[in-house]
Order: structure tokens, then C-alpha cells, then sequence
């Protein structure tokens, strides 16, 4: 079968471990970064290309076990999902995980349906890492993505002029929860500003 997971034991929680950690870990401790990616070819691909303080979750959605287990070694995290729904859905249950845990987050936005093994292989190591050192904040990938999703209300390049409160509020109460997880009060208001300024709240 294409997917085939082993059973959880008392001595082994998928949860508890990240793939790639043992070979990654000193490479993301001199960077003090981590790219986390979605799938193990994936990190396969892109720790055989070059990008060595790479890992990914063990086959499941991260956990706050793994978060914990990333925030001993890196300080800061690049969230390198597929870019799709499902990539997307992952990014934003991520995002939550990390920042409680006090990690800086980061989003690579990679080309619509291209994994990133895929963004290697086409483009090269170099384009991934200018990829990675390209990524967005987590404010600015919630607005993007919030603008996809409430165009109304994040129209007017973001200004929401033509929005109706009640749309603006809706996209508020998208960012807002994740704002809430920041654990740094100073960037924590800072976000808060900005998105009121965004939406003209």
C-alpha cells in the first residue's frame, strides 16, 4: 500500500518524535532554524538537495509534543507545506502549535500544487532556499489568506473600505485566535494593530 503506519507502542507515539530530527538536529541548531514540511519524501528530497536542517512530522497533523521537541533546538520555524487546501488547513493548525510553544513562525509560499520536493527538483537548491528566505510572517500569511477567503471584507488592497463591519469582524475573528496564542505581548499588540488598521476596525 502506498501508506502503510506501524502501531503505537508504550515505547513508541508518533506524536512525541519528528522525522529527520536525529540527521537534522545540528544543522538546525547552527541555523537555529527549522523547515518543517508536510510528508517524509519531502524531507528525503530536500535533506539529499542540500537543505539539511530540515524534518517533518511522522505522518500525521503536528502535534504540541513535536512543537515542544522543536523549540529545544531552533528558535525559528519555516512552515513549508503543499500548496493546496490541505496544506493550507495543516499550516494554520501548525501555526497555532508553534507560537503557543514561543517559536518564531515563518510560511514558505510555494507555487499552487507543487510540493516542495517537487519546487527542488524543477527549480534547484538555491530557489529553495531563496524560497525559504522569502517567507512570510504569520501576520501576513493570515491576511492573505484571509483575503481568499473574505475578499468583501479584505478588499481595496486590504484597506476593506467596501466591506460591511459585520464582514470585517468575520475576518477578525479568523486572525484574532492565533494572534491570541502569541506568548510576546509587545508583538502580540503590534498584530492587533495592524489588523485594525487593515480593516478599518
Amino acid at each position: 500500500p502506498k501508506y502503510l503506519n506501524g502501531p503505537e507502542t508504550a515505547l513508541y507515539t508518533k506524536g512525541h518524535h519528528v522525522f529527520g530530527l536525529g540527521l537534522a538536529k545540528d544543522a538546525i541548531i547552527k541555523a537555529k532554524t527549522v523547515v518543517v514540511v508536510e510528508g517524509y519524501f519531502d524531507c528525503v528530497v530536500l535533506a539529499d538537495g542540500g537543505v539539511s536542517h530540515v524534518v517533518s512530522p511522522l505522518g500525521t497533523a503536528l502535534t504540541a509534543d513535536q512543537a515542544r521537541l522543536l523549540k529545544r533546538y531552533a528558535e525559528h520555524v519555516i512552515l513549508a507545506f503543499d500548496a493546496d487546501a490541505a496544506g493550507e488547513a495543516a499550516t494554520l493548525r501548525s501555526i497555532d502549535l508553534l507560537v503557543e510553544t514561543g517559536l518564531h513562525v515563518h510560511v514558505a509560499q510555494l507555487p499552487s500544487h507543487v510540493d516542495p520536493d517537487e519546487y527542488l527538483r524543477l527549480r534547484g537548491r538555491e530557489e529553495v532556499e531563496r524560497l525559504l528566505a522569502g517567507s512570510v510572517n504569520i501576520f501576513d500569511f493570515l491576511i492573505e489568506t484571509a483575503r481568499r477567503r473574505y475578499p468583501a471584507a479584505m478588499s481595496n488592497g486590504g484597506a476593506g473600505r467596501s466591506g460591511s463591519t459585520e464582514e470585517k469582524v468575520e475576518a477578525a475573528q479568523f486572525i484574532l485566535p492565533t494572534i491570541a496564542k502569541v506568548p510576546y505581548a509587545m508583538l502580540r499588540s503590534e498584530y492587533v494593530r495592524l489588523l485594525a488598521e487593515r480593516l478599518h476596525l
